[in-house]
């Protein structure tokens, strides 16, 4: 569904992302997610996002 909000979740560990991965599906939004913070600058480039969460304390890249 492409109307859908568009979220890009930034989170290195795997419990929490999973968590809230579900959660904001299940309110209705189409969510990518990455465990790796490399790779966010890289989703950045490829797609558009309507939000992003990123974690606060990530190696090498922080939420600020």
């Amino acid at each position: 569904m492409q109307n859908q909000p568009h979220i890009l979740y930034a989170e290195d560990d795997p419990d929490t992302r999973e968590l809230v991965q579900l959660i904001r599906r299940r309110a209705g939004f189409r969510v990518s997610v990455t465990g790796d913070s490399s790779q966010v600058m890289e989703m950045l480039t490829t797609d558009i996002f309507d939000a992003m969460l990123l974690d606060n304390w990530m190696p090498n890249l922080n939420g600020i």
